[in-house]
């Protein structure tokens, strides 16, 4: 073999080595970067959601209370006469569809409007949930 070939192999080996390991110590960085700005991503986007679910819960929360000053609700005591009281409340199941129903009931434990009809003359008084509503 020529002495050319051999220096031109002997320099190309040489520079081929530094190369290899500074571009792994930058492949490195690089994926240990990526991982850092993910996980940051992430974080953020969980307590976005996280904020988004509390502001939810607390107009729901907020709504709740307002519903319960109502007008409305003083036909809970008397009963719904004319119907206004089940229609409301049908309404207000359909706009929080994560309620499967919304009942009012009287101090006996009485369904006197639900969103749902049916359940309109149910007596709860007896229902281990409510029991200590009523005692």
């Amino acid at each position: 073999m020529k002495i050319r070939t051999k220096i031109t192999l002997t320099f190309l080996v040489l520079s081929l080595v530094p190369l290899t390991m500074v571009s792994y110590v930058a492949y490195q960085n690089g994926k240990q970067a990526l991982k850092e700005n993910l996980g940051t991503t992430y974080q953020l986007l969980a307590q976005q959601t996280i904020d988004k679910i509390d502001r939810r819960l607390f107009e729901v929360y907020r709504d709740v209370g307002a519903w319960s000053e109502l007008e409305v609700m003083d036909e809970v005591i008397s009963g719904d006469v004319d119907g206004k009281m089940t229609t409301f409340l049908g309404s207000l199941s359909q706009q929080y569809g994560y309620f499967s129903s919304i009942n009012a009931m009287n101090q006996e434990g009485v369904v006197v409007a639900s969103s749902r009809p049916e359940f309109i003359g149910r007596n709860f008084i007896k229902n281990p949930f409510f029991i200590s509503l009523f005692s």
